[in-house]
């Protein structure tokens, strides 16, 4: 790791408009779906949900044995015609749909679209508490890696890659608009979508850095994430 960025992300708890969850006090003894993908050697797409839920229920004086997991089976996203990706929460979004789960959660630009498209309602927010350790999940922080044989080996091209990095971050502290419209293009979303996802202050957010207070945060998020691989992995989930 040589450096990080903290992106205020939208984390949120999605139920359908016409539930009667009010609040998250609300999601006792529900139905909360749980993508799982068998096939993958680690599943971090349910572990980042779970996370997610994980957050949410503590903030609220519940826990996770007081829900009931359903788990949404998905394959691998498969590429379509225009060699776009699939909606990596298709089969989440379609289960809250049609009633099969209560809840579900999301992160992002995802998030904002899926909440306008189908005309969902945010059940809770985690940025709502401003505990940025609530906000801890896969990918808050951001990193950025590099293995010890390219830093070994090839110091240049890490210096290189991290200097274009840093040009980047100022460029995009004085260009808040493009930047929007370039994590737009990136997300498949809008501007308007970006800034409901990720707040008015990310263009200012995005310079790598090597700052303890977020290095104490991926130690949080190591620890906890792998705890919560395990507890996905040993299936010690009340599901139903």
């Amino acid at each position: 790791m040589i450096a990080l960025t903290w992106v205020e992300e939208t984390q949120v708890i999605l139920t359908r408009k016409d539930s009667r969850l009010r609040t998250a006090e609300d999601l006792l003894n529900t139905r909360i779906g749980l993508p799982r993908y068998a096939s993958k050697q680690i599943d971090f797409e349910r572990a980042q949900a779970l996370h997610g839920f994980n957050h949410v229920l503590t903030h609220h004086g519940l826990t996770l044995d007081d829900v009931r997991v359903v788990d949404i089976v998905n394959n691998p996203i498969d590429l379509d015609e225009s060699g776009a990706h699939g909606h990596p929460a298709r089969n989440e979004i379609q289960a809250l749909v049609n009633g099969d789960v209560d809840a579900i959660y999301l992160k992002g630009a995802v998030a904002a679209a899926q909440q306008q498209q189908h005309g969902l309602r945010v059940l809770f927010d985690l940025r709502s508490t401003g505990i940025p350790e609530l906000h801890v999940n896969n990918g808050t922080p951001r990193t950025l890696t590099v293995s010890r044989r390219l830093i070994r080996e090839r110091p240049d091209l890490v210096i290189r890659y991290l200097a274009v990095l840093l040009q980047a971050s100022e460029w995009a502290a004085e260009n808040a608009a493009q930047t929007r419209d370039a994590i737009a293009s990136e997300t498949s979303s809008t501007p308007e979508l970006v800034l409901q996802a990720y707040g008015p202050s990310l263009h200012e957010r995005l310079r790598p850095s090597i700052n303890p207070r977020l290095i104490s945060r991926l130690n949080q998020q190591k620890t906890s994430c792998c705890l919560m691989a395990i507890l996905v992995s040993t299936s010690r989930l009340r599901t139903g």
